[in-house]
């Protein structure tokens, strides 16, 4: 029986793609036998009768066209230095630089322990296993390399995904995953782009909508969740519902040789794309931004890569790839605008900090001293004298009510006479113990007899257990006796108001005030008040008289932007600190020109080499 050969040796043989094939078979150039639907085998002779038509030797890289019985037949590639350039191989090589530029570029602040000791060495894999990839992609002579860096890229994602399982970002898992299958099977089985970026995108678009179901708590599923009015469940269908069916359409498409629904099929794929792109962006996750954006081009040029002619010539494949080099420098040329771009909003919020750490100082100290103003002031008045070593409570309360009145940062006046006993309390509240000497405040300014600003601690009266601190001034008789002593509780509640109405333009952004014995005086939790401050929180900088702007690890574990400084007549210290996320965060309408640009210009690139095919390309000396 006569020996027959594949579409898929028949091209490897003749250089050529399996679709040119199939349009020569088409057009009986070749002729073949159907052995099935869709499926052809091409005798022995009639191969034989292809390559004779050739009268050049083997050494020649292009050869004249051929024309036989009226019939163009394109002379055959006996031997090509550059090879086709492979769609998946690119998509790969490109995302895996841009993803490892991006690690380096951007500080990671939302990764779990185990995915954040890898970085270091996945990005610098990255970066290395993606240009090797594409180099050893062009030559035949690199094809030992070529599976070597398919192998890299495969170990990246295993070890990516086992890193995100870790840390619960199953979206992450998902994607290194599926990359690192359709990488292990191109390794085994060389496969046509089509199908090899079908693969991925049928197991990514799946895995993601499955992953969204099975666990909605990820960041990401709840950003998309939460722009629909529906319940989760009808958004997780409808979803589930679209995959399936643009799925579908892609291999009908495909393997039907149904140009338009194809077309159709991988147009919605990249809207897909550049959507999870733009909701990255907003999470400042680059890499996995530009990752998508990338996918996003080469899911838009699978169809055009369909229609172009056959590049026969070793200049025109060379062409092919230059074209896919300039897309990845574009993505690259993105990558560094968005990074300059957070670099000039860090320096803006550095220099904003430096102001705002200033007037912060400013306004604890001003309402400490306007307290302690009003407090020197009211004790000069004899009436308070005479109401404490009287026990006159409605002389007390009367002339409390005044200095009460007008000073707002004066949440509560206390009186207590020479032995510490509570004598009154304004305004009206009940006292928790009969006697106070115990208290650091009655102790200091008896033995002293000067006014004493006390640390934070926690009030016995009416059983509340509020943090506060006292102004406490001692109340002397004309022979300079002491007598008792008038305590003012300072206004926290309105002085961290206003400090925080200073950070409140800027989001997330927060004040924290410790006081000299390292114990938080105003945090946004309520709950840490006057508990003593962690080694991790910047504002115990400030309290050892340290003054300083810097990116450090915040209590809860991300990073941020920390300006902190001491204030002086306190010794207490003050930070206004702000995650690194909403430093960096980048305007819609930022987001929308970044991608937006980036989108218009792979777009007219595409179309662009469309319309010109190659044509414009020597045909004749394309070797030279």
């Amino acid at each position: 029986m006569p020996k027959t050969y594949t579409v898929k040796d028949v091209a490897s043989i003749l250089g050529y793609s399996t679709n040119s094939i199939y349009t020569f078979l088409k057009e009986k150039r070749i002729k073949g036998v159907r052995v099935g639907k869709g499926r052809f085998r091409i005798p022995e002779e009639e191969l034989s009768r292809i390559l004779h038509l050739s009268k050049k030797t083997a050494s020649s890289t292009v050869l004249p066209i051929i024309t036989k019985d009226n019939q163009i037949i394109p002379e055959v590639v006996a031997r090509t230095d550059v090879l086709d350039a492979d769609l998946f191989d690119w998509f790969i090589g490109i995302s895996s630089v841009i993803s490892g530029v991006a690690l380096f570029l951007f500080n990671i602040s939302s990764q779990g322990d185990v995915i954040g000791r890898l970085i270091p060495v996945i990005r610098m894999l990255l970066i290395c296993a993606g240009f090797g990839l594409v180099v050893s992609s062009i030559q035949e002579k690199f094809k030992g390399w070529h599976v070597f860096f398919q192998s890299v890229i495969a170990s990246i994602g295993v070890m990516g995904a086992y890193g995100l399982a870790r840390s619960f970002d199953i979206n992450g898992v998902v994607l290194y995953g599926s990359i690192s299958v359709v990488v292990i099977v191109t390794i085994v089985k060389k496969l046509p782009a089509e199908i090899s970026m079908g693969y991925f995108m049928t197991l990514l678009g799946l895995g993601t909508v499955l992953g969204a179901v099975l666990w909605p708590q990820q960041a990401m599923t709840k950003s998309v969740m939460s722009l629909f009015s529906m319940p989760t469940a009808v958004v997780q269908g409808v979803f589930l519902g679209i995959v399936i069916i643009n799925t579908s359409l892609y291999w009908i498409g495909y393997v039907k040789k149904f140009t338009w629904i194809f077309t159709i099929s991988c147009i919605f794929f990249g809207i897909a794309f550049v959507i999870a792109a733009g909701l990255y962006g907003e999470f400042l996750y680059w890499s996995r931004s530009f990752f998508f954006m990338v996918l996003a081009f080469f899911c838009l040029f699978l169809p055009i890569s369909q229609m172009l002619e056959p590049s026969k010539s070793q200049r025109q494949r060379l062409y092919l790839h230059l074209f896919f080099g300039g897309i990845g420098g574009i993505f690259l040329l993105a990558l560094i605008t968005v990074f300059s771009l957070h670099q000039a909003l860090w320096l803006a919020r550095e220099h904003d900090f430096e102001n705002k750490i200033t007037v912060g100082q400013t306004i604890i100290e001003n309402a400490i001293a306007n307290v302690k103003s009003s407090v020197v002031t009211a004790s000069r008045n004899m009436e308070f004298l005479k109401g404490v070593e009287k026990n006159d409570t409605e002389t007390l309360v009367k002339n409390s009510k005044i200095v009460y009145e007008g000073n707002s940062l004066i949440r509560r006046l206390v009186f207590l006479n020479e032995q510490g006993d509570g004598v009154a309390i304004y305004p009206y509240g009940a006292f928790d113990h009969t006697n106070y000497a115990f208290r650091e405040y009655f102790i200091r300014v008896r033995d002293t007899k000067a006014i004493y600003i006390s640390s934070v601690f926690a009030t016995n009266i009416d059983q509340i257990h509020r943090p506060v601190v006292t102004v406490t001034m001692p109340l002397l008789d004309k022979k300079d006796v002491f007598r008792g002593v008038m305590n003012a509780s300072v206004n926290l509640e309105k002085i961290a108001l206003q400090l925080q109405q200073l950070a409140r333009e800027s989001g997330r952004e927060f004040f924290t005030v410790a006081d000299q014995n390292g114990k938080y005086v105003m945090h946004p939790n309520p709950l840490l008040l006057g508990t003593v401050v962690p080694d991790t929180d910047p504002v115990r900088k400030g309290v050892e008289k340290k003054r300083g702007i810097e990116e450090v690890i915040l209590p809860d574990g991300t990073l941020g932007l920390v300006a902190y400084d001491t204030i002086p007549s306190l010794s207490w210290g003050i930070s206004v600190q702000v995650p690194s996320n909403s430093v960096l965060a980048l305007g819609m309408n930022s987001l929308v020109l970044i991608f937006g640009t980036l989108c218009g210009v792979f777009v007219l690139s595409i179309l662009l080499l469309y319309l010109v095919k190659f044509r414009w390309l020597p045909q004749q000396r394309g070797s030279s």
